[in-house]
């Protein structure tokens, strides 16, 4: 199995109030020639939570990993990771979101 990420492997969402929540959306495809199996997706703090829509993607077949950043009690530079663990070689693909949070007006 081959993990390739269609489209960019680090996202800048830019300029945020804090508070908000962003969602991006990672689409993925198994390029290999057997079942792609992503046992995890693990971000790096409880702020970032990932979504994988199933485990096991076919030969050829795309999916989507959904992120949601969850900006509370965070103020400035961010950059979070979601590390995914697979059968691909290399087992672990790193994706990972960045942008910069604003002090909310109240």
């Amino acid at each position: 199995a081959e993990i390739t990420i269609l489209g960019q492997e680090n996202v800048k969402f830019g300029n945020i109030i804090e508070g908000e929540k962003v969602n991006i959306d990672f689409r993925i495809k198994n390029t290999g020639k057997g079942d792609l199996i992503i046992s995890n997706a693990k971000a790096s703090c409880g702020c970032t939570v990932a979504q994988l829509p199933k485990n096991l993607l076919v030969p050829g077949e795309e999916g989507e990993i959904k992120v949601t950043f969850d900006s509370k009690n965070r103020i400035g530079e961010q950059r979070k990771k979601i590390t995914l663990m697979t059968n691909a070689n290399p087992h672990i693909k790193i994706l990972t979101i960045e942008g910069i949070i604003l002090p909310s007006e109240n």
